[in-house]
């Protein structure tokens, strides 16, 4: 019995030793050098690269475009600041010239062929 007392005292101081190891090292790591290892933590996990792209363009993971810029311009008439009688010359002129150059339109003009 007595033996197995001392075996049982052996064995406690033993496991208290690791477990006192092991709090004195996670002591020291988190509240003596909690710093440097967050810095070389930031190191490793992340890294900024700045990378200048072209506004309007988005690209997939293997370069392919999926949105590309494509240029446009817009027409603006205002009824206002035309003669009287001239707003629909204008906007037939207007579709002329877009019919002769093969440009495209949409087509939300209030006009009547009539």
């Amino acid at each position: 019995m007595q033996e197995n007392q001392g075996r049982f005292i052996i064995l406690f101081v033993i496991v208290f030793g690791v477990c006192g190891l092991f709090l004195f090292r996670l002591f020291d790591m988190q509240l003596v050098k909690g710093e440097a290892y967050r810095v070389m933590s930031e190191k490793r996990g992340m890294k900024s690269i700045e990378m200048k792209a072209p506004r309007g363009e988005i690209f997939d993971r293997y370069g392919r475009p999926l949105v590309t810029n494509r240029m446009g311009f817009t027409v603006q008439i205002h009824k206002t600041e035309l003669p009287d009688g001239e707003f629909h010359q204008v906007l037939f002129r207007l579709l002329e010239l877009f019919e002769k150059n093969q440009d495209q339109y949409i087509d939300t003009l209030p006009i009547s062929f009539a």
